[in-house]
């Protein structure tokens, strides 16, 4: 989208083909071997191989003008945290019993759902607190809940 949006999409135009190109073989090796899922496997495969290192080279050599060693590293924090995320969510979740009163079904996954919420939330506060993204992100929830309570407050006036 970033190559799209910034018209480098040009710069990229054989990206494409590479990436029908890896797909297809990879997929065609794989679903002879493991059946359908090959051919999700090799769909990320391609992408990895692919869309991973192209499309941010774009951005950085043709909008960034810049390294993109940046770039990869904020990658690899990411990718880490959500690990962190997922591994903590997963461990916190086998905790909880599978069935609650007698009920096996819905009390269980409601109650893992909002495990996993509030640990996913935390993590997120904990490691990412400090960043740009993080401070711009809580501006803009008091800018929406500002306005939002001025609206409720316009309309208790009009009453």
């Amino acid at each position: 989208m970033f190559c799209e949006a910034a018209g480098v999409y040009w710069n990229g135009k054989t990206k494409p083909l590479w990436e029908v190109a890896v797909n297809l073989v990879v997929s065609l090796i794989l679903v002879k071997t493991i059946g359908i899922a090959g051919v999700f496997i090799g769909t990320i495969v391609a992408i990895l191989v692919v869309d991973l290192p192209v499309e941010p080279h774009l951005v950085s050599k043709y909008v960034l003008k810049g390294g993109i060693a940046k770039y990869y590293i904020q990658y690899i924090k990411y990718f880490i945290v959500t690990a962190l995320m997922y591994a903590t969510s997963y461990f916190a979740c086998s905790l909880l019993p599978d069935a609650i009163g007698g009920f096996g079904g819905i009390i269980p996954f409601i109650l893992r759902a909002i495990v996993s919420v509030i640990v996913t939330n935390l993590i997120i506060v904990i490691t990412m607190f400090r960043t740009n993204e993080f401070k711009y992100t809580i501006d803009l929830i008091k800018k929406m809940f500002g306005s939002l309570k001025n609206k409720i407050k316009a309309k208790k006036g009009e009453e």
